[in-house]
């Protein structure tokens, strides 16, 4: 399911950067996380896959957190134990400063869950209209399991929904893909060192030869 996901959102925004903003910045960046939210929640939930889709802009009350407070989110998507949890952003510009605000939530829903001993998993994905996000920025999402979705480059599961099975660049992204595959949860549960530059350094090797190879 969490491929489906980040394809959806990822054709999503390539259609949202075909508007040009209006306004100031901030109001600008508001809309543009309201009709972004909606049109995840329409177009998830029109999937169909049996997952549940929670109304844009949910505040998670039904997971603990280990501060007690619960967080509103742009999107929530449900399967069984597993939560997918989207924020979106406008920005001319993405800072990790947000990044960091989003994966603290994320932490503190993963600790009410372990504290109250609950079989959950929480997965965080960053959808951004920043023209470019930075190998820092995204290096810290690949750390802390968080997918960004953003135009500079392409997730790595809509790059293989693209190639041709059973190629080098197939199996190469493949297997790059079950790299990314932990949640937070796992990624907290193994604790292991999970190398996110030599991760982020894969998968840009991989995006300059799905360009070379005429994929767009």
């Amino acid at each position: 399911m969490r491929d489906q996901i980040v394809i959806t959102l990822f054709r999503l925004l390539q259609e949202e950067l075909l508007y040009p903003s209006e306004g100031s910045k901030s109001t600008a960046g508001h809309r543009f996380e309201d009709k972004a939210a909606d049109a995840v929640f329409e177009r998830l939930r029109s999937l169909d896959l049996g997952f549940q889709v929670y109304p844009p802009r949910h505040t998670l009350t039904s997971l603990p957190t280990i501060s007690g407070t619960s967080y509103q989110f742009d999107v929530v998507v449900q399967q069984d134990s597993l939560y997918h949890i989207i924020e979106c952003k406008k920005r001319g510009a993405a800072e990790i400063d947000q990044l960091q605000t989003f994966s603290a939530k994320l932490l503190d829903y993963v600790l009410g869950a372990k504290v109250e001993s609950l079989d959950v998993s929480i997965r965080g994905i960053f959808l951004t209209t920043a023209g470019k996000v930075r190998g820092t920025i995204r290096q810290y999402a690949l750390a802390f399991g968080i997918t960004i979705v953003a135009a500079d480059l392409p997730p790595v599961e809509y790059m293989l929904s693209a190639v041709r099975e059973d190629t080098l660049l197939w199996r190469s992204l493949m297997s790059l893909n079950g790299k990314l595959s932990g949640s937070l949860s796992d990624i907290l549960a193994k604790g292991e060192q999970r190398h996110a530059n030599k991760l982020l350094r894969e998968w840009r090797i991989c995006h300059q030869r799905w360009e070379q190879e005429g994929y767009k």
